[in-house]
């Protein structure tokens, strides 16, 4: 009987083995349903500078975090003019308000620290990861015709 077996060559092996061997250095991502989601339910506090084109703000923020389902949950933003220059005015829709209380949802990221969120009925988002068990850095983003940025870190009560 006659042998038909082919040989791979040395360059197509070393090829074929390093392919592997990255495959196998990816890290794996999170499955939703075999690592349970940090708790971050409760009352978050800090204070923000809010840069708008006018100016700044210096606000007071409890964010309350009602309920979690998971990695999903809703809360509320609460937030206060403590401090203002130029003509800077926080914003709900259309409407000026120097305090505020403003209904969000949001997500945990797959690395199980960030999250990212939305105002209902607003136009506001935030993005933030979890520093330790007890704090929160936030970044918050609205465009639209009151445009605004800002970045703080919330402590839990």
């Amino acid at each position: 009987m006659k042998s038909t077996g082919r040989l791979i060559s040395v360059p197509a092996l070393i090829s074929l083995t390093l392919g592997i061997l990255f495959i196998l250095s990816l890290p794996a991502i999170p499955d939703d349903t075999t690592s349970a989601p940090p708790d971050i339910k409760g009352v978050w506090k800090g204070t923000v500078d809010v840069y708008y084109p006018e100016g700044i703000n210096r606000q007071e923020i409890v964010f309350t975090v009602s309920e979690q389902n998971g990695w999903y949950f809703k809360g509320v933003r609460h937030r206060k003019t403590i401090e203002s220059s130029g003509k800077a005015s926080s914003y709900v829709k259309d409407k000026a308000e120097n305090e505020a209380d403003e209904p969000v949802l949001g997500v945990i990221g797959f690395d199980g620290r960030s999250f990212n969120l939305v105002e209902v009925g607003d136009y506001g988002m935030l993005k933030g990861s979890l520093v330790g068990g007890n704090q929160m850095e936030f970044i918050y983003l609205e465009s639209g015709d009151h445009p605004l940025v800002s970045r703080t870190v919330l402590t839990r009560e």
